[in-house]
């Protein structure tokens, strides 16, 4: 979603280097566009790396190691203990 596109100044002929934001998706936590060695995709949606948390203890999680519930990341623990049903032995 995002891609350098270079321009050549007409008049000094040199090249210069510019990022494309021809439709910029901001991060879904803060709300702000993250530059591309920032974003991440995630559970269908953009992410700052660091705005990628848990939703419930808020600890930093990496792509691939969350646990979706409902379009928000939540960290293995927290997921286990709000969403997982309790299984009891008799």
């Amino acid at each position: 979603f995002f891609f350098k596109s270079f321009r050549r100044n007409t008049k000094t002929k040199e090249m210069n280097c510019a990022l494309d934001f021809s439709d910029p998706k901001p991060c879904h936590k803060c709300g702000k566009v993250p530059f591309a060695s920032q974003a991440m995709m995630a559970c269908d949606k953009v992410w700052h790396k660091l705005c990628f948390k848990c939703n419930d203890c808020g600890c930093l999680l990496s792509k691939g190691k969350e646990c979706p519930s409902k379009g928000e990341p939540y960290c293995k623990k927290c997921y286990d203990t709000n969403f997982k049903l309790n299984k009891v032995t008799v």
